[in-house]
């Protein structure tokens, strides 16, 4: 849990102790409220972003004057000087639409973007940390919009009937191999990362850029903050661990440091839950972000990030009616470094390098097993603006990925490895037309080769958008999509195709007045998927290309911050038909992860005068198929529809003269029986039964609670 040390701190630090506090509303001409304005003083990185009713707050240290700027995308943006004259400046501020922005048609179909640069903004680093079932993770708070639901028991999100591994995660563009951390069995991971180092969310269910490859169902872009505000010091307690930050702000960059040890004791002693623990989840992470400006124009970003963790768990062996002692042990390192420049008037510069090491061993009983993957990314782009109608980038790249996987199977004193290296290179190129003031096109295509599969790829991308009016539009967006095989199946082979899948998205967008409603059509048809004839000690058996699928369905999405005051609330529902036949599949089926029906909805109310934000979600799943031996037809069996309701309070206050936020969240808190599937014995009992176990939450409610300080 150790986002939720920055959820707050890093949004509202601005506030404590500085020398003058600028602050105000920004409203348009109507005097609507425009969430999302980015609000800074010119010259600096020191700026803010305004609320859901057009509120903003800026702390600086600057003296006499400043020039502020406040920008947002579709308005005319205003500068106007300021003299620093007063411990609190109030301002309010009316922006007029841009005659050259008022008709600007943006490509919708398939995404999700979040930032202060977007003018229909979805999910801000701040909805997805206070979204009550959340709990500050963003693979957590994508589970509720539409297209995407949570594989309970891995807390993996699935995408539009892919798997888990369908979906890629990207830090500034760059991969990260692992972004969920380890877990034992039936027991959800977590992402990696805190949604307060991000700047800008972009969330792709489907045909994306041409700049992103090795992903059948969809994309997570995630994009760094600039520099620091300020320095700043940060502590928190939790009764899932502690943590400590500092930041450092100098004058043309910033460097923050973090560490966090984690301990579940605490957590569990608060939780009735069903697991035998002989070591409750113990671990410590750090983190490093170096940021510095060069020149007028470039920007220098370092990131590094250690953790590792250890635990060990008696779990139910249903065959032999005892416990299997299993541990847990794992370490992770990531790193990535960028640098952006301008060359020249009309072009950008874009490059990266990242690397990922992964360690995890995993005992059962006597049994030893070990996973290592080491992965390396590098990158470099080219973006050309031509003119406001023709923007062009074109990138290379390369990936690097090597996995290797040990066992010793102690009965039979047998070891067991395989390994396998792949050096895949990759090139795109991408053009956004604005063919009219009111029609856009993006064309695109990336080539990939694999030296491990000795296979090459091209995959044409095409998406259109036409404006109807200010507020209404229609999207487009076809595409071609390939993606190496899992790991373990590439460990067995390297005789295997690229997977492949083929996407089809219609898109319709509403947006007026901080309302939002879309609708997305898609269809998703799969070829060259994995397919094998069994899987025993020895591994998967007859390997092979020979399996296909398809997902089709409609997301409806609803998002409205304007009718009632301090209140923001959406509704998200997806209905999805998708059938695979894959892997050990005798017959096509619907796949044991895709429910057909899903509900979320999401209120949040902000008490000014209690100074306390309350969130409240509410989410349903129908049932999930799963294969019953007991039954003669495949998959035809559902689980019984999931529910859960969630809540989550935040109460800012002042500790010892320190600004101080006391957060409470509880998931599931009617303590619904959910179930995410069964468990078969291996051998059938004397009646012939092969009898069921329940896949279901290690808890049916769990508490978070967390005390956050700030000093200067």
């Amino acid at each position: 849990m150790k986002p939720l040390l920055f959820i707050f701190i890093a949004l509202l630090s601005g506030q404590l102790n500085a020398q003058t506090i600028i602050r105000g509303t920004v409203n348009d001409e109507s005097n609507n409220p425009l969430t999302g304005a980015n609000i800074y003083i010119k010259g600096t990185y020191t700026g803010a972003t305004s609320d859901t009713i057009g509120r903003f707050s800026i702390t600086t240290l600057m003296q006499d004057t400043c020039i502020l700027i406040i920008a947002y995308i579709g308005y005319e943006t205003i500068e106007k000087e300021i003299a620093l004259n007063q411990r609190i400046i109030n301002l309010d501020f009316r922006l007029n639409e841009s005659v050259s922005e008022l008709d600007r048609v943006i490509i919708t179909a398939g995404t999700f973007e979040a930032g202060d640069k977007k003018r229909s903004v979805l999910l801000s680093s701040l909805d997805i940390v206070t979204t009550a079932n959340a709990e500050g993770d963003i693979y957590g708070a994508l589970n509720m919009l539409p297209g995407a639901q949570t594989e309970g028991e891995t807390g993996k999100i699935i995408v539009r009937g892919g798997e888990s591994h369908e979906m890629k995660t990207f830090m500034d563009g760059m991969l990260i191999s692992t972004p969920y951390t380890s877990r034992m069995p039936d027991i959800p991971a977590r992402g990696r990362f805190s949604p307060f180092l991000f700047s800008g969310v972009m969330f792709s269910t489907g045909g994306y850029s041409a700049e992103f490859g090795q992903a059948l169902s969809s994309v997570l872009e995630l994009n760094t903050e600039a520099l620091a505000e300020e320095s700043l010091t940060s502590v928190s307690l939790l009764n899932v661990g502690a943590g400590l930050g500092y930041t450092h702000r100098f004058d043309n960059s910033s460097v923050t440091i973090e560490a966090d040890y984690s301990n579940l004791t605490p957590f569990f002693a608060m939780t009735r839950h069903n697991l035998d623990w002989e070591k409750v989840p113990e671990g410590f992470s750090g983190q490093i972000r170096y940021r510095k400006k060069t020149g007028d124009e470039g920007m220098i970003k370092s990131f590094v990030s250690y953790s590792n963790s250890s635990s060990r768990l008696n779990y139910p062996n249903y065959d032999t009616g005892m416990k299997d002692k299993i541990g847990l042990g794992d370490e992770n390192l990531f790193q990535t470094t960028t640098y952006n420049t301008k060359l020249g008037e009309k072009w950008i510069l874009k490059t990266g390098l990242a690397f990922n090491i992964s360690r995890e061993n995993f005992d059962i009983n006597t049994d030893r097993m070990s996973d290592k993957l080491n992965s390396c990314h590098a990158k470099a782009s080219f973006n050309n603006y031509t003119s406001k109608n023709l923007t062009m980038k074109f990138g290379i790249e390369s990936f690097h990925h090597q996995n290797r996987k040990s066992y010793h199977h102690s009965e039979t004193a047998r070891n067991y490895l395989s390994d396998y290296s792949d050096h895949l290179t990759a090139g795109y190129a991408e053009s956004d037309i604005r063919l009219h003031k009111s029609f856009a096109a993006r064309i695109g295509v990336r080539t990939e080769y694999s030296t491990y599969l000795k296979r090459a790829s091209l995959a044409p991308r095409i998406s259109l958008a036409y404006q109807i009016s200010k507020t209404n539009q229609l999207s487009f967006a076809f595409g071609s999509f390939y993606q190496n095989a899992e790991n373990d199946f590439l460990l067995v082979t390297d005789s295997l195709s690229f997977e492949h899948a083929m996407h089809y998205i219609f898109n319709y967008q509403y947006s007026k007045n901080n309302r939002l409603f879309r609708i997305e059509a898609y269809h998703k048809q799969y070829d060259n998927l994995v397919k094998y004839r069994y899987m025993d000690q020895e591994g998967y058996q007859s390997v092979n290309n020979n399996g296909y699928g398809y997902a089709r369905g409609i997301d409806i999405f609803w998002r409205d911050k304007e009718t009632f005051t301090m209140a923001d609330y959406w509704i998200s529902y997806s209905f999805i038909d998708s059938k695979r036949k894959y892997r050990d599949f005798p017959v096509i089926a619907t796949p044991y992860f895709v429910s057909g029906h899903n509900l979320s909805v999401v209120y949040k109310y902000w008490f000014p005068r209690l100074s306390t934000q309350l969130s409240g979600s509410y989410k349903f799943r129908s049932g999930r198929p799963y294969f019953n031996p007991n039954h003669d037809n495949f998959m035809s069996d559902r689980t019984r529809a999931f529910n859960d309701i969630s809540l989550a309070v935040s109460y800012l206050t002042s500790l010892f003269g320190n600004f101080t936020i006391v957060y409470v969240s509880c998931n599931n808190v009617f303590g619904f029986d959910n179930t995410f599937g069964y468990h078969f014995e291996t051998e059938p009992d004397d009646t012939g039964t092969y009898l069921a176990h329940p896949v279901q939450p290690y808890a049916k409610r769990t508490f978070i609670i967390g005390i956050f300080i700030s000093i200067e």
